[in-house]
C-alpha cells in the first residue's frame, strides 16, 4: 500500500486514516505499507501505522523502500491500495490491480488496472475485491502500457545517434512570449 494522508483530498485526514487501516485488518493477509507520510495529519497516521504493526506482525511498513526493492515488490503482491502516482503510472508493466483511493491524482491518465474509489469504508472494500477478483486481474492480462513498450532504449539510442552535434542542438534556447529580453 502506497498512501499519502492529505486533508483536502479527503475532509479529515484522521477519517481516511482510520478507514484505510480498518480496510487491513479486515482484508490483508500480508501488507507491506510504503511511503508512511503525509501533510496533513502525519502524526495520526505514524500513530496508527505503529498501532497496526503491533497487532499484526505480518505487516511490514517503510518511509521508502527505493525503487529495485519497490519495482520487485510489485512482481509479488496481488494489488496496490493508494493514492500515490506510482499506482497510476507504474503498475502496467506488472499487470497490477490499483485501487486509487480519493482525488489525489486527478487529472492523470487512467489505464484499465485502476479502479477508483472515494475513500469511504464501503467504496474502498468493494474496489478491493474487485481489484483481487480472478475476473478483473484477467481483463488486464493483455492491457497495453502507454508509458513505454519492449525496445523503446534501443529506439531512443538509434534516435540520439543519428542526430548532428550543432550548436543548435548543443546551446540551450530561450523562448520569450509577451515580453522583450535586453542583455545588460
Amino acid at each position: 500500500m502506497t498512501f499519502y494522508i492529505f486533508g483536502d483530498s479527503y475532509g479529515d485526514p484522521n477519517s481516511a486514516s482510520d478507514n484505510t487501516y480498518e480496510l487491513w485488518c479486515e482484508m490483508l493477509n500480508e501488507p507491506v505499507i510504503n511511503n508512511c507520510r503525509g501533510s496533513s495529519g502525519p502524526q495520526y497516521s505514524l500513530r496508527k501505522i505503529n498501532e497496526f504493526l503491533k497487532n499484526y506482525p505480518n505487516a511490514k511498513a517503510f518511509k521508502s523502500l527505493g525503487k529495485t526493492l519497490y519495482f520487485s515488490l510489485l512482481n509479488h503482491c496481488d494489488i496496490i491500495i493508494g493514492n500515490s502516482s506510482s499506482g497510476m503510472v507504474e503498475t502496467q508493466s506488472f499487470k497490477l490491480p490499483v485501487v486509487n483511493i480519493g482525488n489525489r491524482q486527478k487529472g492523470r491518465k487512467v489505464t484499465e488496472n485502476i479502479i477508483h474509489s472515494s475513500g469511504g469504508k464501503k467504496s474502498n472494500l468493494s474496489s478491493i475485491k474487485k481489484g483481487l477478483s480472478k475476473e478483473f486481474r484477467d481483463s488486464i492480462n493483455n492491457m497495453d502500457n502507454p508509458y513505454g513498450k519492449e525496445g523503446a532504449g534501443k529506439e531512443i539510442v538509434r534516435i540520439l545517434s543519428d542526430l548532428s552535434l550543432t550548436n543548435k542542438l548543443l546551446q540551450k534556447q530561450f523562448i520569450f512570449y509577451g515580453g522583450s529580453y535586453e542583455k545588460n
